[in-house]
């Protein structure tokens, strides 16, 4: 019996051996030809993605002389600051401009305004949003009672993502520019 196991043994070895050998003289395979994978995509509007609107400034406007609707202003937070020197000769009132982002349906733009008059004062400012440049929506607000010092957090809602691109915006104070 086990000069019969190892003949079947050395059958089985040799015949690998037969087949690993005829594989080893045959031509590889064609490589099989497959068809080029699609790019991934993200859309082609600016509902899709905003980005897609960075560089088709003339496709996101609204037409000439004309401004898209924006959404409403709201005050997120007032702070006591210190108060300005009354010596030295400066504005009643003055905006800085924070973040310009985007959610999913809408541009937001962060401001914060300071007041600096010895009175208080209701000022108001008038934030454009910008497309290379040029204006494609606007969003005023009016802060109430303004100690000096007092600076207050506002955060303006623009025009939607869909109707145009925002990659930029200014404030001004529009009033109260004098006592």
């Amino acid at each position: 019996m086990p000069s019969s196991i190892a003949h079947l043994y050395a059958r089985t070895v040799s015949a690998a051996i037969f087949v690993t050998g005829l594989a080893a003289c045959a031509p590889p395979p064609e490589p099989v030809a497959q068809a080029p994978a699609a790019p991934a995509k993200l859309g082609y509007t600016c509902a899709d993605n905003a980005i897609n609107c960075a560089y088709k400034n003339r496709d996101h406007r609204p037409p000439a002389g004309t401004m898209a609707p924006v959404g409403a202003a709201r005050e997120v937070k007032r702070n006591q600051g210190p108060l300005p020197q009354m010596d030295v000769p400066h504005a009643l009132a003055e905006v800085q401009i924070g973040k310009l982002r985007w959610t999913d349906q809408r541009w937001i733009l962060n401001a914060t305004i300071t007041a600096a008059a010895v009175r208080p004062i209701d000022p108001e400012i008038l934030c454009t949003f910008t497309n290379a440049g040029q204006p494609v929506a606007a969003s005023p607000f009016r802060a109430n009672d303004m100690p000096a010092g007092q600076s207050v957090e506002v955060e303006m809602i623009g025009p939607m993502v869909s109707a145009t691109y925002v990659d930029g915006a200014t404030c001004k104070v529009v009033r109260p520019l004098s006592y």
